[in-house]
């Protein structure tokens, strides 16, 4: 999301591969190093639509579209979230 906002080449993921990728204990990383990925992701997209509103940054997409990525990015971490919360109750069961 990051870099279709922005309008530059993505950095690598954490893990080599393409949405479904197979885990093994040798090439997953712990859960510290995912944990810190993941805020790190979430600090660097921040900074990126912090920037992008203030014109310190350009975009490639129009406003409409950057609202609608961003938008879409927020849903998407909302379900998850949602999912973590249902995990967390049936396991409380």
């Amino acid at each position: 999301v990051r870099g279709q906002l922005t309008g530059r080449p993505p950095e690598a993921f954490i893990l080599t591969g393409e949405d479904w990728f197979p885990l093994s204990e040798a090439t997953t990383p712990g859960w510290a190093a995912i944990r810190s990925a993941v805020e790190s992701e979430q600090e660097r997209l921040t900074a990126a639509v912090s920037d992008l509103s203030e014109g310190k940054l350009k975009s490639p997409l129009s406003e409409t579209e950057r609202f609608d990525l961003v938008l879409g990015i927020t849903c998407h971490a909302v379900y998850h979230a949602g999912q973590v919360q249902l995990i967390k109750k049936l396991g409380a069961d």
